[in-house]
Parts: C-alpha cells; structure tokens; sequence
C-alpha cells in the first residue's frame, strides 16, 4: 500500500478541500453573524483529518487496517453531510425538522462497522447529497443554483466511484477518490467566490427547545437503536445457524468478537448444507415477520431494520452459496432502502413528539388567549 500513487492524489485532493474550506471560513469571519463559519471550519477540520491518514498510508508511516474504513470512512460521511445539510438548510431556508431527516439516515453508516461494506457508506452518502443539493436549485439565485448543480455532480461522483469500485473488486483505499473531491473543490471556489456568501442566508427559527439539541438528540437516539438492533439481529442469525446445525446432528460452536460472530459447524455428510447457511437469515426473516403482523405500529417501524439488517449480515452465506453477483448488489440495495424506510418511520414519530411538546411549552408560555409565533 505504501507509495501507490492513488493513495497520494486522494491525499493530496483532501488537503486541497480541507485549505479551501478554511479559505472560505476564514472570508466569512469578516461578514456578520454568518451562521455557517463555525461548519466550514468543521468541514476543514475533516478534509484535514482523512488527508493526513492516506498521506501516512502512502508513505508507509501507519499500516492499513480494516478499522480505517470501518469506521473512519463512514464517520467522515456524518461530519460531511451533517456540514452540508445545516448549509442548504440556512441558504434554502428550509427550517423544518424533517429536513434534517436523512442525517439520521446516515447513522446507517455507524452500522457498517459490523460488516466490510465500506463502500456502501459511500453510496448512500452520494445519493443522499444529490437530494441535498437538488433544495438549492429552487434558491432564486444563479450562483445557488450553480452551487446545487456542483453538490449534485458531487454526490453523483462519490456514488458512482463507490459503486464501480466495489463491482470492479478495487479496494477502498486505492478506489479514486480524488474524482468527487473536485467536485467539492468546485462547489467550495464558487460559495468563496461569492461577494457576500451569508446575504442568502435564513435565520433558524426559534423554538423553546433548541432544535439543534432535539436533533442531536436524536442521533444519539437512532444510533444507539441501530447498534442495538444489528448486535441483537447478529446473535438472532448465529443462533438460526446453530439450531438448524443441531437438526440436522451436526457439532457447531459460535464465536462473537468486536463487531463480528461466526457459527463453525461440522457434519458428517453434506446434508443440510444449504439449510444451515441459511437457517441465519431465515430465523431473522421469521422474527421481522412476526413483529410487523402481531406488533404496534412502532414494532411494524422496527421490523424493517430487523430485516434490512437481516439481509446485510446474510451476504457472506449468500456468496458461499454461489449466488449471482448480481443478484447480491440487488439485496444489499434492497437492505440500505429498508433500513432507511425503517429509520425515516422512527424519526417521523419522534418529530411528532417535539413538535407537540414544543406546541405544548408554547400554549403554556402565551397563554390560552394568545397566539404563539
């Protein structure tokens, strides 16, 4: 790994956004009360962070792991797009709190810890950014709108890389990276470009509870609920292996670690092979059924991401068992669409609850007689 030159222009790309976005904090400190100075600053912060570690990848100072796209990659995606959601949020004026919506989508990306999709982060994160960007072409404003178009082509490149990377089997340090990071490069030269970049700017709107802590709230709410439901649908699909593996007379023993289980099994004969594998997935696929047909309408929320999860753990038995590759870039779209359905109903619920409790302060604080603003 050490010396190869993609390693490097990623590097090196990274750095560029991460000069470019402090470039751009450092003009908005001179314009007042710019809301968005304290997340470019984060946003450079970032840039800086990953640009550091391909740089130590490539001159061989620190040794690749698996944790290093396990976990660096997809929290750099929630720092980036939690960035660029507040921005579009401030310059489109869309305060309301669905808005804010996918962010907690992205806690998904927590969940790939559990598994070596890496790149699945990557194409979640670009789609979700084309969606992002498409609110700022409705800004009544041509450099907004090119601003859009730049995050669009953006997102656009980071799924595409992700996705022709992952089907052509390159790893995800030497994917290139370095492609979408011109993009961000573009996007960052036009909003510092901008004469007065805040004039476009919105003022949030102003609740008894902050929103900000409502929904950081929250995100600690859906990650924590999502590590839950992976770890507990982990185990579900281990002991799915094992009781199958004890029907059919075999000796298994499973094993749990940091992030990952495995179920050994020996038999005597090849019978049952195909069972076994997928007594896993089959075991989770039963509980998801039943919680959504006997459940409340929260446990109906639930039993998407029980099987979404279900699917994405059962790829590696999936692929034992020679299914097509295709066929399995289909489930693993089939399980990210599933955990986010699964989320946006949970976070819906939830949005109904601050709302009515904001609703709530509100009355109290004006008074029956009075209209709150």
């Amino acid at each position: 790994m050490a010396f190869e030159p993609i390693v490097m222009l990623n590097g090196l790309s990274q750095l560029a956004a991460a000069v470019f976005s402090l470039r751009l904090a450092l003009k908005l400190k001179g314009e007042k009360r710019c809301l968005m100075q304290r997340p470019i600053y984060m946003l450079s912060a970032a840039f800086l962070m990953i640009a550091m570690l391909n740089l130590l990848w490539f001159f061989g100072i620190i040794p690749v792991s698996q944790w290093d796209n396990m976990l660096i990659n997809p929290l750099f995606n929630l720092v980036f797009l939690g960035v660029w959601f507040y921005i579009g949020m401030l310059v489109s004026g869309q305060n309301h709190a669905y808005y804010l919506i996918p962010i907690f989508i992205m806690s998904a990306n927590t969940f790939l810890v559990f598994t070596k999709l890496a790149f699945v982060s990557d194409i979640i994160t670009g789609l979700t950014l084309i969606g992002v960007f498409f609110y700022l072409g409705f800004v009544d404003h041509h450099l907004v709108k090119r601003m859009g178009h730049a995050g669009m082509i953006y997102g656009l490149l980071l799924s595409s890389t992700a996705a022709v990377s992952y089907a052509l089997g390159i790893s995800h340090i030497s994917a290139f990276w370095f492609l979408p990071n011109i993009a961000v490069l573009y996007l960052l030269h036009l909003m510092w470009k901008k004469d007065h970049v805040c004039s476009y700017v919105h003022e949030p709107e102003k609740h008894h509870i902050p929103i900000m802590v409502e929904v950081f709230k929250l995100g600690l709410f859906v990650v924590a609920l999502g590590i839950f439901l992976m770890l507990g649908t982990l185990g579900v699909h281990e002991l799915g292996h094992s009781l199958m593996a004890k029907s059919f007379g075999c000796t298994h023993d499973t094993e749990f670690g940091a992030g990952y289980a495995m179920t050994h099994v020996v038999c005597s004969s090849e019978a049952g092979t195909t069972l076994i594998k997928m007594g896993g997935f089959l075991l989770t696929l039963v509980i998801a059924i039943l919680m959504y047909i006997v459940g409340t309408e929260f446990a109906k929320r639930i039993s998407y991401l029980v099987l979404g999860f279900a699917i994405v753990i059962s790829v590696d038995d999936l692929i034992s068992l020679g299914f097509p590759y295709s066929a399995i870039i289909a489930l693993v779209i089939i399980s990210a669409i599933l955990i986010v359905y699964g989320l946006m109903r949970v976070v819906s619920s939830y949005e109904v609850e601050y709302e009515d409790y904001e609703a709530h302060l509100c009355t109290s604080a004006c008074g029956k007689d009075e209209t709150c603003q």
